[in-house]
């Protein structure tokens, strides 16, 4: 799949609200740096109390709506891109 650009401050997803969602990003040595069971969550681009380096980062999702028998699994590449840098 591709990758997605994505300029500080935030990266979010999109979707209606699932009746369970849960969504991990990690970094490039595949440590989860942030982690939330907010649909409506948005990741600020911080690992712990400081800005994340650029870089590529992988966002995964599991979520299931009312009526589903199972979890849906998205995952995706996102380039993390610091404007205040250019």
């Amino acid at each position: 799949t591709g990758v997605q650009t994505c300029a500080l401050p935030i990266f979010y997803i999109g979707m209606a609200e699932p009746q369970m969602f849960d969504m991990c990003v990690f970094d490039f040595n595949n440590r989860l740096i942030f982690r939330s069971d907010k649909y409506d969550a948005k990741w600020k681009g911080f690992c712990g109390s400081s800005v994340c380096p650029e870089g590529i980062y992988r966002v995964v999702i599991s979520y299931k709506y009312s009526g589903d028998k199972s979890l849906k699994y998205a995952r995706k590449s996102v380039k993390l891109i610091n404007n205040s840098n250019r």
